[in-house]
């Protein structure tokens, strides 16, 4: 049987919100229930625009508005392109310092806790200062789960923050003594059109100026040390 939507009580009647990435309970459920206000209206919002395309008489399935929904998600995730940095040291040690998490090496205004380990796959909060206006600051904690590929790459994916969905990946390469680092990663802004407009104007570039400087702080550091 198909499941079906009820707007009324905001619920569904399958254990998982859609909007995750992966099939896992909603990030800000209402009391007792699966989904949150914010991911009804967008399955709303969804089966309302199926409608207005194909006719007032259709009835779109449960799965017609998920891809309707995919779609809209595409179109408003934001990449960006890669950010590349060369350090003088071997790879092992690039690798040992990006993920000594927690620790007193660690550089810029970005302080992280390990929660929970399980093999390779970390979760991780992150407690970042962000510069804002008139050159004060903002602090952003975030809970992202990370994977490592020792010592070729690790991945972030933000489970709580300020953003709706965040991936990033760091992969590293090592030639003739010198490190690579290439920086690649995707967002979406919460809001849809209006968050995906704010994030290419003002998030985008932040990120980017912010990865830019933490490379740099950590290119300094290593190369002091060796």
């Amino acid at each position: 049987m198909e499941p079906q939507l009820n707007f009324k009580n905001n619920t569904i009647n399958r254990p998982f919100c859609p909007v995750p990435l992966s099939p896992v309970m909603c990030r800000h459920p209402l009391p007792g229930r699966w989904f949150c206000q914010f991911c009804v209206m967008q399955v709303f919002l969804c089966e309302r625009l199926l409608m207005t395309v194909y006719g007032v008489g259709c009835h779109p399935s449960f799965d017609d508005i998920m891809r309707a929904r995919g779609l809209l998600v595409r179109l408003t995730t934001i990449q960006i392109s890669a950010i590349k940095e060369q350090i003088a040291a071997p790879q092992s040690r690039i690798f040992e310092f990006l993920t000594d998490f927690g620790s007193d090496t660690a550089v810029s205004e970005t302080h992280s806790t390990v929660l929970s380990r399980d093999g390779e796959k970390l979760l991780v909060e992150f407690k970042t200062a962000v510069p804002i206006l008139f050159g004060l600051q903002k602090s952003f904690r975030t809970v992202e789960e990370v994977i490592l590929h020792e010592p070729e790459s690790i991945e972030f994916c933000e489970i709580q923050g300020p953003l709706a969905t965040r991936r990033e990946r760091i992969a590293l390469s090592e030639e003739a003594g010198v490190t690579h680092i290439q920086y690649n990663a995707e967002f979406r802004v919460k809001g849809w059109l209006l968050g995906w407009i704010l994030g290419v104007l003002f998030v985008r570039p932040r990120l980017k100026r912010a990865v830019k400087e933490h490379f740099k702080e950590i290119k300094t550091t290593i190369e002091l040390q060796s």
